[in-house]
């Protein structure tokens, strides 16, 4: 049933379960599934009917996992051996395009900066919220900018994504824990993309991003 539908009108047929996910967490978890592009392992493994029932794994198309527990503490699984990778198919119609064309068709963006521990080599994270309301993650690490699954941001930084994306000023996060590499002196702001106060800060903080954007 899912792969022979869009992503869109997925998320309309499971719409009730998506709030019912969110009213029992207590969390926008719903904007996470959706900015994930997750999907209820259950409807995808199981042949379990389209019913209204509380989901408590989620799976993404990279073979990531997101769990509800029923204390509602939801933890993430990265490279899920439980999840069979041939029945995963990309719904991401831009996931091909640039750094710089996924800049164009986005409104609101997480940049991350820090220090990578063992070299001390820069370490950024862009993770853009299109205007399609999908979240595209790029990662620079050793010199390279390489695409990640945005699970690989954690349920905190999801979660501060999902409470801010409508925002139009700049949100510092505190960062407790490493963001997928660890690192040293990291830090992390959101907000509205291309603004020029947002983008005179990623200018201070790094020169060289702006090169990969404009």
């Amino acid at each position: 049933m899912v792969k022979s539908i869009s992503i869109d009108k997925f998320y309309t047929e499971i719409d009730r379960q998506i709030n019912l996910t969110t009213s029992f967490t207590e969390k926008p978890i719903g904007d996470v599934i959706r900015m994930c592009r997750l999907k209820p392992y259950d409807l995808l493994f199981t042949n379990k009917p389209n019913t209204l029932i509380l989901h408590n794994k989620w799976i993404d198309e990279y073979g990531n996992s997101l769990t509800i527990h029923n204390n509602k503490k939801i933890t993430i699984q990265l490279n899920d051996l439980s999840i069979d990778r041939k029945r995963l198919t990309s719904t991401d119609l831009y996931e091909k395009l640039s750094i710089k064309q996924i800049s164009s068709i986005s409104k609101f963006l997480l940049f991350f900066n820090g220090k990578e521990e063992d070299y001390n080599s820069p370490h950024m994270i862009l993770s853009f919220l299109g205007i399609d309301n999908y979240l595209r993650t790029k990662v620079f690490i050793y010199n390279n900018w390489e695409t990640y699954p945005s699970l690989f941001l954690g349920i905190k930084m999801l979660l501060d994504i999902a409470k801010n994306k409508n925002n139009n000023f700049i949100t510092e996060l505190k960062i407790k824990k490493p963001v997928i590499f660890p690192c040293d002196a990291q830090r992390a702001w959101l907000s509205y993309w291309q603004s020029d106060e947002f983008t005179s800060l990623m200018k201070a903080q790094s020169e060289s991003v702006l090169s990969v954007l404009k």
